[in-house]
């Protein structure tokens, strides 16, 4: 039988990655022979969606079980569909989890172990600069004052969002301005 980890690098000794649609590779073992493969997540940067067209593409290459840290209510009901079974990975490696679902050890998975859209990121801010200016002079030649004109900048801004579910989220923030005067 052919399983699927979710992983984090390629090959049998690859850390496990908790996150099935969002894990970067998928490390298929031929839980006979222990030969692998790595295939790569095609939906890694999909806005929506990527646990279930990940497990789409795992039954389409003959995968018969899955395991992963974690694995949402899309997916979940995406590989019951299509007949894969899933358990919850309870190795460090891959080579681990074939190990332990080879004893026996592995728990299966009825139902979603998280919430919908778990691990994605959502990140925001905003950023305010500003600058001012003022000019005065003095008149040159003659008997009365003079007159003074003055410039001001803008300033740029940026900002810094906060991430929520555990990936990424910040931006390149400046503010601040610039001002001269000229007389």
């Amino acid at each position: 039988m052919k399983m699927a980890v979710a992983a984090q690098g390629q090959g049998l000794d690859a850390a496990v990655d908790m996150r099935f649609g969002l894990a970067p590779l998928f490390v298929v073992v031929d839980t006979e022979s222990l030969e692998s493969e790595a295939i790569p997540n095609p939906a890694l940067n999909s806005a929506g969606g990527a646990g279930i067209q990940v497990a789409q593409l795992l039954a389409r290459s003959g995968v018969g079980a899955v395991a992963a840290g974690n694995v949402g209510p899309n997916a979940m009901s995406a590989l019951r569909a299509a007949g894969v079974r899933v358990y919850a990975s309870s190795g460090a490696t891959v080579r681990e989890t074939v190990q332990a679902f080879l004893r026996g050890e592995l728990v299966p998975l009825d139902e979603a172990t998280v919430p919908g859209h778990f691990g994605m990121a959502r990140g925001g801010g905003a950023g305010a600069g500003g600058g001012v200016g003022w000019g005065g002079g003095v008149g040159r030649g003659g008997a009365g004052p003079g007159g003074g004109m003055g410039r001001g900048g803008a300033g740029a801004g940026g900002g810094m969002g906060r991430p929520m579910g555990g990936r990424g989220g910040m931006g390149p923030g400046r503010g601040g301005g610039r001002a001269g005067g000229r007389g």
